[in-house]
């Protein structure tokens, strides 16, 4: 059997200071990890937000249309100057004449 070499405490200190990086290593690894898991979540959170909010918008989309319905049935065809609340019905066309006079 081969005679056992003790290394030198620089080389010992090498190989410690080779440990210590690589837990370090991992240790930055770990942190990573749990960063990512975290960003993960959060766009879980994100997107379930958005849903919600697309939802809303596409009920409000459907409530201006419902509502545009109502004021065209009420109101007539025209146009609307939200600033002063003034409406101005289209006047009739051609077509909207000989259409009502044939019915």
């Amino acid at each position: 059997m081969a005679k056992p070499v003790k290394f030198e405490k620089k080389e010992l200190e090498q190989i410690a200071t080779f440990q210590n990086q690589y837990v370090q290593h991992q240790n930055n690894l770990g942190q990573i990890a749990v960063q990512r898991i975290q960003n993960e979540q959060r766009m879980e959170e994100l997107d379930g937000m958005e849903d919600e909010v697309r939802q809303a918008f596409e009920k409000t989309q459907q409530d201006e249309q419902a509502f545009v319905r109502q004021v065209n049935d009420k109101y007539g065809p025209g146009v609307l100057n939200p600033e002063t609340g003034e409406f101005t019905a289209n006047e009739p066309t051609d077509i909207d004449s000989d259409t009502s006079e044939t019915t």
